[in-house]
């Protein structure tokens, strides 16, 4: 099929209406649960030789209302178990903040001739800028415990290019 040269037959309201049209919009969702982590306590408490041990949980809900990185956990939830025994929070019971993003890609192809194409991509990571924190600061006895320093995904990051196809 001989697509010719669509820039020569495109004039005034038909130019601008070939450039919007043909354009295509990818996307990818990702939602996922937080990471399992444990709350621990420096020391071997327990007297195994491990130098941490896993903490008491003496409230139902160990996380803060308002969650957030100065303050994920509630200290008053957890308490360091008696000496010569095992703290009784469960393995990897508590989660991290869950996942959520949006990756996008808009692109549309060009015909220069025959059979050569040029591509025009704008690829947009994390296109809703949304922060995923990390894990916080799980050891009980630390003077941040609760607190977390770090962010478990990259800020939105959009990038442009363009593609010779033939």
């Amino acid at each position: 099929m001989e697509l010719g040269n669509p820039i020569r037959k495109c004039t005034g309201k038909s130019f601008l209406r070939y450039a919007a049209a043909n354009w295509r919009l990818n996307g990818i969702l990702s939602l996922y649960s937080g990471v399992p982590f444990d709350v621990t306590v420096n020391g071997d408490i327990a007297n195994t030789g491990n130098i941490l041990e896993r903490a008491d949980l003496v409230l139902k809900d160990p996380y803060l209302p308002n969650r957030g990185p100065n303050g994920w956990l509630n200290p008053a939830a957890f308490a360091v178990p008696p000496d010569y025994s095992f703290g009784n929070l469960g393995r990897n019971s508590l989660r991290t903040n869950w996942t959520r993003n949006l990756d996008l890609s808009l692109f549309r192809n060009f015909p220069i001739r025959d059979k050569a194409t040029i591509q025009f991509r704008a690829e947009a990571f994390n296109f809703t800028n949304t922060a995923i924190f990390g894990q916080p600061n799980s050891i009980l006895n630390a003077p941040n415990f609760g607190t977390i320093n770090s962010t478990s995904n990259s800020p939105r990051q959009i990038q442009f290019s363009l593609k010779a196809l033939f």
